[in-house]
């Protein structure tokens, strides 16, 4: 989790952007708290700014509720008691004057919810604002543009889980499983800030 966001912020700095947010699922879930530190180191290394500003965190109490992000109850981390819905918090975001030039989204619904919200801003993916999600799902390609993810290998996981599971209840000892690898699988939803010169990337990185 923490490695494969550190790799898709590094790549999204290469292509020239500074200010990327980062839309998080509820904080006391081990995932999400590993994916905003790999987002967070990544811009920090950087010397980029990482702040409350450019944080969106959902709600635990509400989020995954519903599956769509205009529904789903969040909280922004630099608003102590409002709680507008994850569309309204990004909204804001994305109208500021000084909005970011790219977005990660942490989970598959505050991705496409992401894509919505663009749309109703009139923010065009990637040639205003570009966009990573999380986890390489079979619809992940077949938006306009075709999301760049985070793949995780899931069945993989599933069977090392299984493996690991059975062995305990046989009473073997044995060692935690180690990390899988993941993959950032670059397609069309990013591209260099405007007005940079640079140009949309298509490969994938291991």
């Amino acid at each position: 989790n923490e490695t494969g966001v550190y790799q898709a912020v590094q790549y999204l700095i290469g292509l020239g952007h500074r200010r990327i947010a980062f839309l998080m699922g509820f904080e006391t879930v081990s995932t999400q708290i590993d994916r905003f530190n790999g987002w967070k180191r990544a811009l920090l290394e950087a010397n980029l700014p990482a702040g409350d500003e450019l944080i969106i965190r959902a709600d635990p109490r509400f989020y995954g509720v519903v599956p769509s992000l205009s529904e789903t109850v969040v909280q922004p981390a630099s608003h102590d008691h409002a709680m507008p819905s994850a569309y309204e918090a990004l909204q804001e975001l994305l109208c500021s004057p000084d909005r970011p030039t790219a977005i990660f989204a942490a989970t598959n619904q505050l991705t496409s919810g992401t894509l919505y919200a663009f749309n109703e801003c009139g923010l065009r993916c990637p040639e205003d604002i570009s966009l990573i999600g999380f986890d390489d799902h079979d619809w992940a390609p077949l938006f306009s543009p075709p999301l760049t993810v985070v793949s995780q290998p899931t069945y993989r996981l599933g069977q090392v889980a299984a493996r690991f599971l059975m062995q305990l209840i046989n009473g073997e000892q044995v060692e935690p499983p180690s990390s899988l690898p993941v993959q950032l699988i670059i397609r069309g939803s990013c591209a260099a800030p405007a007005g940079s010169g640079g140009v949309r990337s298509n490969s994938r990185v291991d």
